[in-house]
């Protein structure tokens, strides 16, 4: 606690790759991005709280100069939409929309108004919110959009980011992640196609056994 960020990158992480430079990290895909500039900030939660980020367990996703900024707002936004239970209508209806929006985009299908409909779900995303989960897409989403100057449909032609997925092992000191969540639908199945149902409303417990059923 209190290293710089910047030591905890070059010396535990291995540093960037020849030939490239990081751009920005992000602890989890719960807290805003922090950008290259600020890598000296210390480790602590006092710290990360300041530059208006967090620590949260202390893993780090760090970007370098490759990173296609558009694949990964995608992939953040994707991951946390399809995270929401649907208890809170604004939290899943507006960040399914905005995660399609941004996978037009990363498809070079979308156009400005995709971006701009992005932004304008972001506001409105956490009304209602009974938990985290809506103010994660509003601050994170909102943050790669800035860092990364994202603000036309143009696209940068660099590589695609890594998955945005549980980690499920370390293998040799390699991160093995759970791509399976990749194919993970928004209402928690594993089938070709979403129901269309949300969650909360597909898992819900529709009658309450009488005494002689327990």
């Amino acid at each position: 606690m209190g290293t710089p960020l910047r030591t905890v990158i070059e010396e535990v992480g291995g540093g960037a790759e020849p030939g490239h430079g990081f751009t920005a990290a992000m602890s989890g895909v719960a807290n805003p991005l922090v950008p290259a500039a600020a890598f000296d900030i210390a480790v602590s939660y006092e710290a990360m709280t300041a530059i208006g980020s967090g620590l949260g367990a202390a893993g780090f996703i760090v970007f370098d100069d490759r990173t296609d900024p558009v694949a990964l707002v995608h992939g953040i936004a994707r991951f946390l939409s399809v995270e929401s239970c649907g208890q809170c209508t604004p939290c899943e209806v507006d960040g399914l929309a905005a995660a399609e929006a941004l996978d037009r985009l990363r498809r070079e299908e979308g156009s400005a108004l995709d971006l701009l409909d992005v932004r304008k779900r972001l506001e409105r995303v956490t009304e209602g919110a009974r938990c985290n989960l809506a103010l994660q897409q509003q601050k994170v989403i909102g943050s790669v959009l800035d860092v990364f100057a994202v603000d036309d449909a143009r696209r940068s032609g660099r590589e695609p980011v890594e998955p945005i997925a549980p980690i499920a092992d370390l293998l040799d000191g390699r991160v093995i992640l759970e791509t399976d969540q990749l194919g993970k639908q928004p209402d928690w199945t594993f089938e070709a196609r979403d129901s269309g149902q949300t969650p909360a409303a597909r898992l819900s417990v529709t009658s309450v056994p009488t005494e002689g059923e327990r």
